[in-house]
């Protein structure tokens, strides 16, 4: 159907016993430096993320006029709400690639892309789980997921097979969590690719954007975990579409 050549190709932070010594230290080298990179750019911009919830109607109004489409805006707004809505209001004012994800969320909500059945219905609500919810993978999954998205698009993936690429991370992730049965499973990140940040604990493993700086090294930084994740995501996940 799809398929995006690995950049990491034998060598990327998610290896297994199957690959061979060489290949393992390669893995790890990669891992330390993302880690050592990752922690430098969370000290400086020393802050914790906080979702803003509180959007007066018209800062709600200018912020949707980005869309430029009226129809996405109306029918979007049926089933994004909540903590979601105010994650792609946030998105919306970000930089380009930020913008168009938010659009493409509008456009294919999870609601909207996976049609009620019983099988469905579940993998929905695992979704919503994380992406209208709280924790780590919730704010892991709105930091990285639109770099992922655009990567995807960059490889010609058309935007709503992009987008439930994205929903299959998701639920893949609240299932990993779920299956833990453990109240501190919240604070910890299971979405595949991404469990590095557990090297980190409670609260460190948070990671946010500069908001006024789209060139900020942190965002360089997501791009390129992006890079790296978009092709284990069609591997894992490509089949099930």
């Amino acid at each position: 159907m799809f398929k995006i050549a690995s950049p990491l190709a034998g060598s990327g932070i998610c290896y297994n016993d199957d690959m061979g010594d060489e290949a393992k230290v390669r893995g790890s080298t990669l891992e330390s430096q993302t880690i050592e990179r990752y922690d430098s750019i969370r000290r400086s911009l020393n802050h914790a993320p906080v979702l803003r919830k509180n959007w007066p109607d018209e800062e709600v109004a200018t912020a949707l006029s980005v869309v430029g489409d009226a129809e996405v805006v109306s029918s979007g707004l049926e089933h994004v709400r909540g903590r979601e809505l105010c994650h792609v209001l946030r998105l919306l004012r970000g930089g380009e690639i930020e913008r168009a994800f938010a659009i493409a969320y509008l456009k294919y909500s999870p609601e909207a892309v996976l049609p009620d059945s019983v099988t469905r219905t579940s993998e929905r609500r695992d979704v919503r789980l994380v992406v209208g919810s709280e924790g780590t993978d919730t704010t892991a999954f709105w930091t990285f997921a639109p770099y992922i998205y655009d990567e995807f698009r960059q490889q010609e993936i058309d935007e709503m097979t992009g987008m439930r690429l994205l929903y299959k991370w998701a639920a893949d992730g609240r299932s990993v969590s779920r299956a833990e049965h453990d109240y501190d499973s919240h604070y910890y990140v299971h979405l595949k690719g991404l469990e590095w940040l557990n090297r980190f604990g409670c609260n460190d493993n948070i990671y946010s954007l500069d908001q006024q700086d789209p060139e900020h090294i942190s965002h360089q930084f997501t791009r390129e975990e992006a890079h790296r994740i978009a092709p284990i995501l069609v591997e894992e996940f490509g089949s099930q579409l």
